[in-house]
């Protein structure tokens, strides 16, 4: 797993080219919109939390995350009315080789659908031999974007200033 990720992380170094780092290129296809990442329910579904945490704490911007098919029984009907917020939203599709059947083909007509809308929708593999390597690949590549995208954001991704200020003010 170790070798296998140590690979993964070179091509997401900030040395790399930006046409030849995925993480670079998400993180400025991310830049100035809101991100949904929508994954499968099982291995997938934490990944997608933390990379909506990552985005937020790191980034400093606002992300959400659902998984199919819970969010196809009342989030989809929300994707009808978005002409004032359309150009400021894009869709990350966390995808496994093991994503069941069903969830394959629910992503591939909500893809559609969302398409319809004029949302981008960019699929982001796992990668690796086994479901811990390619659980750990899609994590790896969300804290590059988040990385990344707080640098085009011109923000210090460690700092958690108004999380200090909440505890400090839930301790008075």
């Amino acid at each position: 797993m170790i070798r296998e990720l140590k690979s993964f992380r070179d091509s997401y170094s900030i040395d790399t080219d930006f046409d030849k780092n995925q993480a670079k290129s998400l993180a400025a296809r991310l830049y100035g919109r809101i991100p949904i990442v929508y994954t499968g329910p099982e291995l997938i579904d934490a990944v997608g939390t933390r990379w909506k945490g990552q985005i937020c704490e790191n980034a400093k911007c606002l992300a959400f995350n659902n998984q199919f098919p819970e969010f196809n029984h009342n989030e989809l009907v929300g994707w009808h009315i978005i002409d004032t917020y359309r150009d400021k939203i894009i869709v990350v599709y966390l995808k496994d080789a093991d994503d069941h059947d069903r969830v394959i083909k629910r992503m591939s007509i909500v893809k559609q659908i969302i398409n319809e809308q004029k949302v981008e929708v960019v699929e982001i593999e796992s990668r690796g031999a086994s479901p811990l390597v390619r659980m750990f690949s899609l994590i790896q590549i969300g804290d590059f974007v988040s990385f990344y995208l707080a640098i085009l954001n011109k923000i210090d991704p460690t700092p958690v200033k108004v999380i200090d200020f909440l505890k400090d003010e839930l301790t008075k």
